[in-house]
């Protein structure tokens, strides 16, 4: 559905249509790294990694809006994930983009 390089270029990332983002190693061509939600009526299908990849932010198809620290994932696993509901009368997201932060 989307995919982005991530911001150190290391690793192709994709997001597929059951919300699960693979990261792809780029010499190897296979994924090294998989983050899976149980939630499939999220309908993810747009993402994108914070400069310092800390965090990546994902939409779709309803009114949720899922955003994951990974800032210890390559390393432990652990990740920490929080979900939003858009306001009132928003459905959905066609397109997601981190803003660039100050650090």
């Amino acid at each position: 559905m989307d995919s982005n390089f991530t911001p150190d270029g290391s690793m192709l990332a994709t997001l597929f249509r059951d919300s699960s983002i693979y990261f792809w190693n780029l010499n190897t061509f296979e994924a090294d790294f998989k983050i899976s939600t149980t939630e499939k009526e999220l309908q993810l299908t747009c993402f994108d990694f914070s400069r310092n990849m800390h965090h990546i932010v994902a939409a779709g198809k309803t009114s949720f809006i899922v955003k994951w620290d990974i800032s210890n994932y390559f390393g432990s696993g652990h990740i920490l994930r929080e979900v939003f509901k858009l306001p009132e009368g928003f459905h959905s997201v066609k397109k997601i983009k981190y803003l660039p932060d100050s650090l």
